[in-house]
């Protein structure tokens, strides 16, 4: 039997159903359903499992080739039609005896009965909560018999395709096998162009999606999460770093991805061997570990494990730092990253640091202090303007002499730093979380609260992002030639581009006080495009523009003519999306491509 990296994690209330009853229940019903291990609670963590000593805490079980983990818990969540598992039945006698079995004291939502899709089809929840999707399927079929599926409804209704691309790219050896969208013929106007299947691989274990034909909500819960079990740190950061989108649901190796699908980055074979450990006092104390945690931190659980006290003050503990600046998101990355600011966000932590490197993933950055000495980082993740990771490697000294390797060093390296920046009404909530030691704790503790004041100090008392941009360029050409190539919408379409991969496809000027210009650029191969509209304030001819943007920004264009050359200086207020210096570029390169082509016509 391969190795299933990914495992289904379901959690019953254990006041109202167990674990172990519907382990017991779906060993009536399915075949090769065979009980692996099963885990206890200890007298550690009560305060938030609820749970007595020597309990069932999970109950890992394999069914039909698949594994699955049932964990006993207070009655937080409750299961729900978000996740499915999908069977395929090879007869008639199979689908109906399941069919039977499963909707006893349960709900069916699609009655067993031929379908478009298939001769034999339902939709059932059983008596536990769990819904499943039976098929009959009697061809051969390359597919796993039991296959979860993700159902996106109400707010993420019309994701699936998104998530299944984000999905197979995180994930090794992943692919999309097959894809299938509401069309036209479907006559679904709320379901049109998306996601009526799909099935593809993550780990090399078969998942499919699928957005709703109809309006309701069914809203990823944490009633059913997937183990990611991970073998080193390396890889829990991994998966961490790339899953996790919501703070508030960071907790024991718990996370919630963009679309509110819960994952465990655990390592789920060391925790089972710890828990199932004849000694009842390692396995509390790896329980009180855990507990304390957020993202799972391999060296803290194995010296906690093992009653190592005297390590302690070399075990990092993750803390939290938040600050809500009143400046957009792009604002904010430019304060913490510039050459400029840098070192005064971070005058707290030391006065005259600075931060020196290239900035690109991958790479090393050094945070140094006055004396050109401090720490050596790895950009462990960039994504700019929401991410922010730092790897922290070791130390060098004021002569650039890296340590990576001394034990001094080895006792932290590892620990992570990282930025994420969410965007809201056009305030940006910054949180920072990062490892520490018990010998900085207080410091840090000290400092960073600090350090964001300054920080949230600097990104609202600049306003340069509010400045107009001007550009400008010098063309061989007369002012009457100038103007007609600038206003001319069949003009236009030839030069209204930054790059050779994009182009104009229509356009349209209205010149005059009121009236509108607008045009339509297009990436040349068809993947994306956007519309640009604006509103007349003022036309002088020759001489004047100003137009206001549909979203409200100013454009100010003036022509003056010296000898038999034009001066075209543009002026626009930039939009906070994107850098300025991107911005400036970006319509530079416009104008550049206004004047090559004006100076080529005769």
């Amino acid at each position: 039997m391969k190795t299933q990296k990914i495992i289904p994690n379901l959690w019953f209330d254990s006041g109202k159903f167990s674990a172990e009853k519907a382990v017991r229940f779906y060993k009536s019903i399915f075949k090769n359903v065979k009980i692996q291990s099963i885990t206890r609670y200890g007298k550690s963590g009560q305060e938030l499992h609820h749970q007595k000593p020597g309990s069932v805490m999970t109950v890992k079980f394999s069914m039909e080739g698949h594994e699955f983990v049932g964990l006993n818990g207070p009655p937080y969540f409750q299961f729900n039609a978000s996740v499915s598992f999908f069977m395929l039945c090879k007869s008639d006698k199979e689908i109906d005896r399941v069919w039977r079995k499963l909707k006893e004291k349960g709900q069916v939502l699609m009655p067993l009965a031929k379908y478009d899709w298939s001769p034999k089809y339902a939709w059932v929840q059983d008596k536990f909560g769990i819904h499943w999707q039976l098929m009959l399927e009697e061809s051969s079929s390359t597919l796993e018999k039991i296959v979860p599926a993700l159902f996106f409804t109400g707010k993420s209704h019309g994701n699936a395709e998104e998530a299944v691309q984000f999905y197979t790219s995180v994930f090794r050896n992943s692919k999309l096998e097959g894809i299938l969208k509401y069309t036209e013929e479907d006559k679904n106007n709320y379901a049109l162009g998306s996601v009526k299947h799909a099935q593809f691989q993550l780990e090399n274990q078969t998942f499919m999606a699928m957005d709703s034909g109809v309006e309701n909500n069914f809203p990823f819960n944490e009633a059913i999460s997937f183990i990611i079990d991970c073998q080193t740190q390396d890889e829990i950061d991994y998966y961490w770093n790339k899953l996790s989108a919501v703070p508030d649901a960071e907790q024991c190796g718990w996370l919630k991805d963009k679309f509110g699908v819960s994952w465990q980055v655990v390592p789920s074979t060391l925790l089972n061997k710890m828990l199932q450990d004849p000694d009842s006092e390692k396995k509390d104390r790896a329980i009180a570990s855990f507990m304390q945690m957020k993202k799972f931190n391999l060296h803290q659980l194995r010296a906690d494990f093992e009653g190592q006290k005297q390590e302690k003050n070399k075990i990092m503990e993750r803390k939290e730092f938040r600050a809500t600046i009143n400046a957009p998101r792009e604002k904010v990355w430019e304060v913490l990253w510039s050459e400029e600011t840098y070192p005064k966000w971070t005058a707290p932590f030391s006065e005259g640091s600075r931060a020196k490197s290239d900035w690109k993933e991958g790479s090393k950055v050094y945070f140094l202090n006055a004396e050109g000495e401090g720490m050596v980082a790895l950009i462990d993740k960039r994504k700019d303007p929401e991410i922010m990771n730092f790897k922290h490697l070791g130390m060098i000294d004021k002569n650039g002499n890296e340590d990576l390797e001394s034990e001094k060093v080895k006792s932290w390296a590892g620990a992570m730093e990282n930025y994420r920046l969410e965007e809201k009404n056009r305030a940006t909530r910054l949180i920072v979380d990062m490892d520490m030691d018990d010998e900085y704790k207080d410091y840090f503790l000290k400092t960073w609260p600090e350090a964001l004041e300054k920080l949230k100090e600097l990104a609202e008392n600049d306003h340069s992002m509010l400045h107009p941009i001007t550009i400008s360029t010098s063309i061989h050409a007369p002012i009457d030639k100038v103007w007609e190539v600038w206003n001319d919408p069949k003009h236009i379409e030839n030069w209204n581009a930054a790059s050779s991969d994009w182009h104009t496809t229509s356009a349209s000027n209205d010149l005059r006080k009121g009236g509108k210009i607008s045009s339509r650029m297009e990436a040349k191969d068809g993947s994306s495009g956007f519309d640009f509209e604006g509103v007349y304030d003022e036309v002088k001819p020759k001489k004047l523009l100003v137009y206001t943007l549909a979203d409200g920004r100013k454009v100010v264009i003036d022509f003056k003519e010296n000898n038999n050359s034009t001066l075209v200086r543009e002026s626009f207020e930039p939009e906070s999306a994107n850098s300025r210096e991107m911005q400036q570029q970006g319509w530079q390169a416009i104008l550049n491509n206004f004047k090559i082509y004006t100076e080529k016509i005769k």
